[in-house]
């Protein structure tokens, strides 16, 4: 005798379920950013700090850009992007923000004549920032 046991089919259809969430779920998301761009808001300096001291004497971009702290400030995103240009406005201006710029935010706003020339650079990142604020 050949009996084969079938498992019992278990038939749920999201589409026919609603959930009211009276808003939770959107608080919950605008608190975790909160508390990730406070976080990054902590985390920036010491780590601009460490890659600056790193990468100080750095001969090329390709060394600024495999230090461990160049990929944490790139990772934090726009934080880290709203810290640079803030820190550039400021006139607090090091070669290792504008990779950072331009890893983070696919642009590079620096004409091809003011390249190498650190305060031209970072007048057009500030320009391009500019343009882009709500």
């Amino acid at each position: 005798m050949n009996v084969t046991a079938t498992k019992p089919r278990l038939n749920i259809r999201f589409r026919d379920a609603h959930v009211n969430t009276s808003g939770w779920a959107e608080q919950f998301v605008r608190s975790a950013l909160r508390v990730m761009r406070e976080q990054a808001e902590e985390d920036f300096t010491p780590l601009a700090d460490a890659l600056t001291d790193a990468t100080r004497w750095a001969s090329s971009v390709s060394a600024i850009k495999r230090h461990p702290a160049f990929t944490a400030l790139v990772a934090m995103g726009k934080p880290a992007a709203v810290k640079i240009i803030e820190r550039l406005r400021a006139g607090d201006i090091r070669v290792q923000w504008f990779p950072i710029l331009k890893a983070i935010t696919h642009a590079d706003p620096v004409p091809a004549d003011k390249r190498g020339n650190l305060p031209e650079m970072a007048h057009a990142w500030v320009l391009w920032a500019e343009r882009r604020a709500p």
